[in-house]
């Protein structure tokens, strides 16, 4: 069997068709981390999923991004609940990623705390090192 590897295919014109290594998520999780679980449904690029603190988790990358200034996006769900979201805690709590590591955490408005979630999904945007 062959293999392909490239980084640039050039189109007739002679100009760069921009492949998935510069535009592709590079890491996403799928987790369930409500007050009986810690579970992973689903992953990419992740080597751990930690619950670091009562609705905070740390994930790992398995190949580190080439620098700790990639995207990271989180969104959130509950079964029973409206009232709850996942968002970053580089935005959240000041905490800078680092090039193998990003934190979310689930948020209870009806609270005003941090909570377990059902489910929460993170994405993650950027070169890998």
């Amino acid at each position: 069997m062959s293999s392909l590897k490239v980084d640039t295919i050039q189109n007739r014109s002679g100009g760069a068709v921009t492949l998935t290594k510069q535009h592709a998520v590079k890491s996403w999780i799928n987790q369930q981390n409500d007050t009986t679980q810690n579970n992973t449904n689903d992953s990419f690029n992740v080597s751990d999923a930690a619950d670091t603190a009562t609705g905070h988790s740390t994930f790992t990358v398995t190949n580190n991004f080439s620098a700790d200034t990639f995207v990271s996006v989180a969104s959130a769900g509950q079964l029973t609940l409206t009232d709850r979201f996942a968002q970053n805690s580089v935005q959240a709590d000041g905490k800078q990623p680092s090039s193998s590591t990003y934190q979310t955490k689930a948020f209870d408005v009806s609270t005003g705390s941090t909570g377990h979630i059902d489910a929460f999904m993170v994405c993650c945007l950027g070169d890998l090192a």
